[in-house]
């Protein structure tokens, strides 16, 4: 008895506790697991749908946020199986979805730092692609626009989600002027990446820029300064996604349904009051 798991990215480390969940609680009902790596590839999916296809696996668990399509036009619901979705709802699938509320995350995250008494702020989006950027990215501005300010206040930065990205972003931000004092970087490996390198041109965090991650990864309580974040119950959402497949597979549940789990804004060292500006200097002399 096997299930086929489908993860976007196996080098991101935000997915380890997720799948270790998924494997406690389908190793306690005598199933194995077929982890399909997807490596940001979407050519990659073909394959994954023919396994599914094939009669190997008799659930899958999603975690790419989309469904996987073939060669031949075909997507892995064709096989008929039992589907549950992880992290990510899609929106038609006649599936279980294990999610977090993104979007109130988000405007919590926001909330913060206005608290703080910022007013210039930066977003650092994920691809486009995801449906969890897109609920972070209007949670997010769409409170800060709640509170009085505009557009010309706020930054987007591309991004996607890996350090690299986060890297280039930084590199963005210091070519600005003026910077934003306040960052949200969609996912914790991009908000980490940022701070490298803004650290190496001699920033100072939080003094002259806050920032926020997404996630909770364990790198983030590692970094220096530890990093704010919004922290998923990630090896939680796996256990409810290994029982919601299980419950799909004895007949238990069906339909198109949602699981929702609460994810906990945490304040690290990377957050704290908007710098003050320096008074200006008169050149009127007595």
């Amino acid at each position: 008895m096997m299930v086929l798991v489908v993860v976007p990215n196996l080098a991101n480390p935000f997915y380890g506790e997720i799948l270790r969940g998924i494997d406690d609680g389908l190793v306690e009902a005598g199933y194995g697991i077929i982890v399909g790596n997807l490596d940001r590839q979407t050519e990659r999916e073909a394959r994954y749908v023919d396994v599914a296809l094939s009669g190997q696996v008799d659930g899958v668990l999603l975690l790419s946020g989309r469904v996987p399509v073939g060669s031949s036009g075909q997507t892995i619901c064709d096989a008929g199986l039992p589907i549950v979705t992880v992290c990510a709802s899609i929106p038609g699938l006649d599936a279980t979805h294990i999610v977090i509320d993104d979007r109130a995350a988000a405007r919590e995250v926001a909330t913060h730092l206005l608290s703080l008494n910022h007013t210039r702020f930066g977003y650092l989006a994920g691809p486009a692609s995801s449906i969890n950027e897109t609920h972070r990215r209007r949670g997010y501005l769409e409170t800060i626009r709640a509170a009085g300010f505009s557009g010309n206040d706020i930054v987007i930065l591309p991004g996607r989600y890996d350090i690299q990205a986060g890297v280039e972003a930084a590199e963005e931000w210091l070519r600005l002027a003026p910077r934003p004092t306040a960052l949200f970087a969609s996912c914790d490996a991009m908000a980490l990446g940022f701070m490298k390198r803004v650290i190496t041109a001699g920033c100072r965090i939080p003094d002259e820029v806050s920032i926020v991650g997404f996630d909770g990864i364990e790198f983030a309580e590692l970094a220096e300064p530890t990093l704010t974040t919004v922290r998923q119950p990630r090896y939680r959402l796996g256990r409810a996604a290994a029982n919601g497949l299980l419950a799909r597979l004895r007949g238990e549940q069906g339909g198109n349904q949602s699981v929702r789990l609460e994810a906990k804004l945490c304040i690290g060292g990377t957050t704290g009051q908007a710098p003050v500006a320096a008074p200006a200097v008169s050149l009127v002399h007595p």
